[in-house]
């Protein structure tokens, strides 16, 4: 079976992929405050945002600012549910409570979830706190964001756009698709 993306390659060809996709739910709990919140099997969201970037963190964080949602406020994300339980505030809890202090190992813990997303988060919040423009932008953070991480404004950048291909641009894409990164 030939590969429609690529024209050479076949269905036996192991992809390169120098890209991540994020897909991050969409809940309408802003229109509807008085719904459960409580994550479960049954489905709750209305859409969906998704985010490509060279890294995992980055298209995280390009698919958190695409949900267009005003994040929970800091005295709510202090209630310890939002991180036991499974809901539509749990990765904001958990990225308040890295910026706590919170240890990664208890959070997994706490929250079920593998160490291997905590440790992400933590890597987006130790940049929030030490990172310089340049490894701000290559983590999917904004020009806004980083202004306001810094506390200076920031030289406007522009960003660059990256093909999607399964090949790691061993091949040429017969059909790209693009995405854009700093």
């Amino acid at each position: 079976i030939r590969n429609e993306v690529t024209g050479r390659t076949f269905a036996a060809f192991e992809p390169a992929l120098d890209y991540c996709v994020v897909k991050i739910p969409r809940w309408p709990f802003d229109k509807f405050p008085a719904g459960d919140r409580r994550l479960g099997t049954q489905m709750a969201s209305t859409g969906e945002v998704m985010a490509i970037e060279r890294t995992f963190e980055a298209a995280l964080t390009k698919a958190m600012r695409s949900l267009e949602q005003k994040p929970p406020s800091a005295s709510e994300l202090e209630r310890p549910e939002l991180i036991d339980q499974p809901n539509d505030r749990r990765l904001f809890a958990l990225l308040h409570a890295l910026r706590g202090g919170a240890d990664s190992a208890s959070l997994a813990r706490r929250s079920g979830i593998d160490r291997w997303f905590i440790d992400r988060l933590a890597t987006i919040t130790r940049l929030e706190k030490e990172g310089d423009v340049r490894d701000l932008r290559r983590a999917g953070f904004s020009d806004t964001m980083i202004e306001a991480l810094r506390g200076d404004a920031v030289e406007r950048s522009r960003p660059t756009y990256k093909v999607v291909d399964t090949c790691a641009a061993e091949f040429e894409a017969a059909t790209p698709y693009y995405y854009s990164c700093w």
